[in-house]
Protein backbone atom coordinates (compact mmCIF):
# COMPACT_ATOMS: atom_id res chain seq x y z
CA UNK A 1 0.00 0.00 0.00
CA UNK A 2 1.10 3.16 -0.79
CA UNK A 3 2.06 6.04 1.66
CA UNK A 4 -0.91 8.39 0.34
CA UNK A 5 -3.65 5.58 0.73
CA UNK A 6 -2.37 4.63 3.95
CA UNK A 7 -3.04 8.35 4.96
CA UNK A 8 -6.25 8.50 3.44
CA UNK A 9 -7.20 5.68 5.39
CA UNK A 10 -5.91 6.96 8.16
CA UNK A 11 -7.67 9.99 8.42
CA UNK A 12 -11.23 8.30 7.07
CA UNK A 13 -11.11 6.24 10.60
CA UNK A 14 -10.15 9.04 12.20
CA UNK A 15 -12.74 10.76 10.71
CA UNK A 16 -15.12 8.13 11.56
CA UNK A 17 -13.99 8.10 15.13
CA UNK A 18 -14.40 11.89 15.57
CA UNK A 19 -18.22 11.48 14.73
CA UNK A 20 -18.74 8.65 16.86
CA UNK A 21 -17.62 10.24 19.39
CA UNK A 22 -19.50 13.25 18.76
CA UNK A 23 -22.56 11.56 17.95
CA UNK A 24 -22.83 9.19 21.54
CA UNK A 25 -21.49 12.20 23.52
CA UNK A 26 -23.28 15.20 22.42
CA UNK A 27 -27.21 13.61 21.32
CA UNK A 28 -29.87 14.70 23.64
CA UNK A 29 -30.47 12.95 26.72
CA UNK A 30 -33.40 10.72 27.41
CA UNK A 31 -35.40 11.28 30.46
CA UNK A 32 -35.55 8.37 32.81
CA UNK A 33 -37.58 7.41 35.96
CA UNK A 34 -36.49 4.64 38.83
CA UNK A 35 -33.58 4.40 36.70
CA UNK A 36 -35.35 3.63 33.20
CA UNK A 37 -34.81 5.53 30.28
CA UNK A 38 -38.56 6.43 29.18
CA UNK A 39 -38.32 4.29 25.91
CA UNK A 40 -37.12 1.18 28.25
CA UNK A 41 -40.87 2.44 30.07
CA UNK A 42 -42.62 2.45 26.42
CA UNK A 43 -40.88 -0.96 24.77
CA UNK A 44 -41.83 -3.26 27.89
CA UNK A 45 -45.16 -2.63 27.40
CA UNK A 46 -47.53 -2.96 24.85
CA UNK A 47 -48.23 0.36 23.82
CA UNK A 48 -46.10 0.90 20.66
CA UNK A 49 -47.00 -2.58 19.53
CA UNK A 50 -50.69 -2.24 19.13
CA UNK A 51 -53.19 0.58 19.52
CA UNK A 52 -54.91 -0.80 22.29
CA UNK A 53 -54.30 -0.04 26.03
CA UNK A 54 -54.52 -2.99 28.15
CA UNK A 55 -55.00 -2.14 31.69
CA UNK A 56 -52.35 -4.12 32.94
CA UNK A 57 -49.97 -3.44 35.89
CA UNK A 58 -47.08 -2.58 32.93
CA UNK A 59 -49.17 -0.28 30.86
CA UNK A 60 -50.14 1.70 34.34
CA UNK A 61 -46.14 2.06 35.25
CA UNK A 62 -45.40 3.36 32.16
CA UNK A 63 -48.30 5.75 32.17
CA UNK A 64 -47.17 6.87 35.71
CA UNK A 65 -43.33 7.29 34.16
CA UNK A 66 -44.83 9.35 31.61
CA UNK A 67 -46.54 11.18 34.23
CA UNK A 68 -43.39 12.18 36.13
CA UNK A 69 -41.84 12.96 33.73
CA UNK A 70 -44.13 15.47 32.62
CA UNK A 71 -43.87 18.34 30.02
CA UNK A 72 -40.06 19.06 30.94
CA UNK A 73 -39.34 16.11 27.69
CA UNK A 74 -42.47 17.69 26.15
CA UNK A 75 -39.99 18.34 23.56
CA UNK A 76 -38.53 15.13 23.04
CA UNK A 77 -41.89 14.26 22.60
CA UNK A 78 -42.30 16.40 19.81
CA UNK A 79 -39.32 15.42 18.10
CA UNK A 80 -40.36 11.48 18.55
CA UNK A 81 -43.38 12.78 16.52
CA UNK A 82 -42.20 14.39 13.93
CA UNK A 83 -39.44 11.63 13.04
CA UNK A 84 -41.56 9.96 10.21
CA UNK A 85 -42.10 13.38 8.56
CA UNK A 86 -38.18 14.17 8.13
CA UNK A 87 -36.83 14.54 4.33
CA UNK A 88 -34.65 11.85 4.46
CA UNK A 89 -37.35 9.19 6.46
CA UNK A 90 -39.79 10.64 3.09
CA UNK A 91 -37.53 9.43 0.66
CA UNK A 92 -36.28 6.12 2.38
CA UNK A 93 -40.46 5.49 2.40
CA UNK A 94 -40.54 6.00 -1.04
CA UNK A 95 -37.51 4.06 -2.07
CA UNK A 96 -37.48 0.73 0.12
CA UNK A 97 -34.51 -1.23 -2.23
CA UNK A 98 -32.24 1.29 -0.47
CA UNK A 99 -30.20 -1.23 2.27
CA UNK A 100 -31.43 -0.51 5.78
CA UNK A 101 -34.52 1.62 4.06
CA UNK A 102 -37.24 -0.62 5.95
CA UNK A 103 -35.63 -0.30 9.39
CA UNK A 104 -35.20 3.09 9.58
CA UNK A 105 -38.80 3.65 8.63
CA UNK A 106 -40.24 1.32 11.11
CA UNK A 107 -37.70 3.12 13.74
CA UNK A 108 -38.46 6.56 12.83
CA UNK A 109 -43.00 5.19 12.55
CA UNK A 110 -42.49 3.86 16.43
CA UNK A 111 -40.85 7.30 17.55
CA UNK A 112 -43.50 8.79 16.13
CA UNK A 113 -46.24 6.35 17.69
CA UNK A 114 -43.93 7.12 21.13
CA UNK A 115 -45.02 10.98 20.60
CA UNK A 116 -48.09 10.54 20.36
CA UNK A 117 -48.64 7.66 23.04
CA UNK A 118 -46.76 10.31 25.68
CA UNK A 119 -48.28 13.64 24.53
CA UNK A 120 -51.51 12.10 24.70
CA UNK A 121 -50.96 10.74 28.33
CA UNK A 122 -49.81 14.59 29.21
CA UNK A 123 -53.20 15.77 27.75
CA UNK A 124 -53.46 18.94 29.12
CA UNK A 125 -50.79 19.57 30.37
CA UNK A 126 -48.43 19.22 27.74
CA UNK A 127 -50.68 22.39 25.81
CA UNK A 128 -48.84 25.33 26.74
CA UNK A 129 -46.14 23.92 25.01
CA UNK A 130 -47.53 22.27 22.01
CA UNK A 131 -49.40 25.85 21.27
CA UNK A 132 -45.85 27.59 21.30
CA UNK A 133 -44.82 24.89 18.73
CA UNK A 134 -47.52 25.81 16.66
CA UNK A 135 -45.64 28.87 15.58
CA UNK A 136 -42.64 26.92 15.06
CA UNK A 137 -40.51 27.55 11.55
CA UNK A 138 -40.48 24.40 10.68
CA UNK A 139 -44.07 22.98 8.73
CA UNK A 140 -44.03 19.22 9.83
CA UNK A 141 -43.74 20.51 13.76
CA UNK A 142 -46.86 22.99 13.30
CA UNK A 143 -49.01 20.62 11.38
CA UNK A 144 -48.32 17.72 14.41
CA UNK A 145 -48.67 20.17 17.22
CA UNK A 146 -52.09 20.97 15.86
CA UNK A 147 -53.20 17.79 15.31
CA UNK A 148 -51.81 16.64 18.68
CA UNK A 149 -53.96 19.79 20.39
CA UNK A 150 -57.09 18.63 18.66
CA UNK A 151 -56.92 14.54 19.73
CA UNK A 152 -56.22 16.40 23.19
CA UNK A 153 -59.32 19.05 23.38
CA UNK A 154 -61.43 16.64 21.57
CA UNK A 155 -60.77 13.59 24.78
CA UNK A 156 -60.22 16.21 27.54
CA UNK A 157 -63.56 15.20 29.19
CA UNK A 158 -62.80 11.75 28.79
CA UNK A 159 -60.21 9.66 31.01
CA UNK A 160 -56.38 10.20 29.02
CA UNK A 161 -55.79 6.87 27.09
CA UNK A 162 -53.12 5.88 24.93
CA UNK A 163 -53.54 6.50 21.61
CA UNK A 164 -51.09 5.43 18.93
CA UNK A 165 -51.22 8.23 16.62
CA UNK A 166 -53.37 8.64 13.46
CA UNK A 167 -54.09 6.06 11.00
Amino acid sequence: MTRTRKILLLSACGLIAVVAVCFFCLREKEPSYHGRKLSEWLDRTVLISTNIAYSSYDVNEAIDAIGAIGTNAAPLFVKWLVAKDSAPIRFLSRHRTIPGADRLVELAERDSRRGWICLSVLGTKALPYLRTQVDSADPNIRANASRVIDFIKAIKAQQPRIWAGPD
